[in-house]
């Protein structure tokens, strides 16, 4: 009965792995499963005797198994029988919770024996992560900021497509403190994945303000057709302030400085002279606005039509062209992101919004 105690619930033994400790590791693994081929298949159903909750197996592999389980499940990607509690799958997933309510043929006891494991359509990876969330939330195991940016992607990934809310909500709330691993193209992604509509107004910001543009940003991400198009509205409109910029002369008439120029009219025909060259340079302009504040600054200084005006009048012309700019810019991000934002709310009604 020792012997049957020491039984490994890996079915199918890795590949041989280097030396090292996964060697001596591999070197145990195959004494196991040579005594189990000794003692044959009567020894399988003995296996659920030996706890094995939290024991390392094969690299980042952990089997989550239970003495008294009464659920055992089993990932496409392995070998490993999570032996587990129906109870407690069932509260956190309502994909399982479904399944549990259907009757079974008679004579079928599949998931309830060790020997006829449920076979999943997911990777072990994925449902290692979404077990280590249920078994030891109640104890605790890890806090959301102790968690990595992949431990929690892959989270929130296993508990959307198994339909386990409260899982993704953790997930999601753990991200907040990842915020540096994500660009504006990858919060995109996971604000249109995951539901989260504040991710989406801030990444659209991020995204229409990026030297990258909206191709840029998002090329390695498959973002959602609608959200695409709405990102691309929002930069076609960038675009059309920054031509309608290009074409009028701001308005300076409201700056003391400007107003009391003791060389007013040589600044003004200065001016007109040298936007007929900064407006179509300016119009030229695509990818981020604010390229616009550093391109008419080193016009002005640099452009002989300039010249004529004051110091002070041409630092009125640069200070009025940033400020609009940055209307420009907060006007349209804003508009852009409401839209993404209630795209989001619209495909996710339970969205799981969180503070940035």
């Amino acid at each position: 009965m020792c012997s049957v105690l020491l039984i490994s619930a890996y079915i199918n033994p890795p590949r041989q792995p280097k030396e090292g400790p996964l060697r001596q590791q591999h070197v145990q693994d195959e004494f196991e499963a040579s005594l189990g081929q000794l003692l044959g298949e009567e020894a399988h159903l003995h296996m659920c005797r030996w706890i094995k909750s939290g024991r390392k197996l094969h690299g980042h592999y952990q089997t989550i198994f239970h003495e008294d389980a009464t659920l055992f499940l089993k990932a496409q990607d392995s070998g490993f029988i999570y032996a587990v509690y129906k109870g407690m799958m069932a509260k956190f997933n309502e994909t399982f919770e479904a399944c549990f309510t259907f009757p079974q043929p008679q004579g079928k006891e599949e998931g309830m024996i060790f020997d006829n494991p449920i076979l999943l359509p997911i990777d072990a990876a994925a449902f290692d992560v979404l077990c280590s969330f249920i078994f030891h939330l109640d104890r605790g195991w890890k806090s959301q900021s102790n968690r990595s940016t992949d431990e929690l992607l892959a989270l929130g990934r296993i508990s959307q497509f198994l339909q386990c809310p409260d899982a993704l909500k953790f997930a999601i709330a753990g991200l907040r403190f990842h915020s540096y691993d994500f660009n504006g193209g990858k919060k995109m992604f996971y604000a249109s994945t995951f539901g989260v509509p504040k991710w989406g107004y801030s990444a659209t910001r991020e995204i229409l303000t990026s030297v990258y543009g909206v191709g840029g940003c998002c090329s390695e991400y498959s973002i959602d057709m609608k959200i695409h198009k709405l990102l691309l509205e929002g930069e076609s409109n960038l675009v059309c302030q920054i031509q309608l910029l290009a074409r009028e002369i701001p308005n300076l008439d409201d700056d003391a400085v400007w107003s009391n120029c003791p060389q007013k009219d040589h600044c003004i025909k200065a001016l007109i002279k040298g936007w007929e060259v900064l407006g179509p340079a300016i119009d030229q302009t695509r990818g981020a606005i604010r390229q616009v504040k550093v391109l008419v600054s080193m016009k002005v200084e640099s452009e002989a039509s300039f010249a004529p005006m004051r110091l002070k009048c041409r630092e009125v012309l640069c200070t009025r062209v940033g400020q609009v700019v940055e209307r420009i810019e907060a006007f349209v991000n804003n508009a852009a992101g409401e839209r993404v934002k209630a795209c989001i709310e619209q495909e996710h009604p339970e969205a799981h919004d969180v503070e940035d």
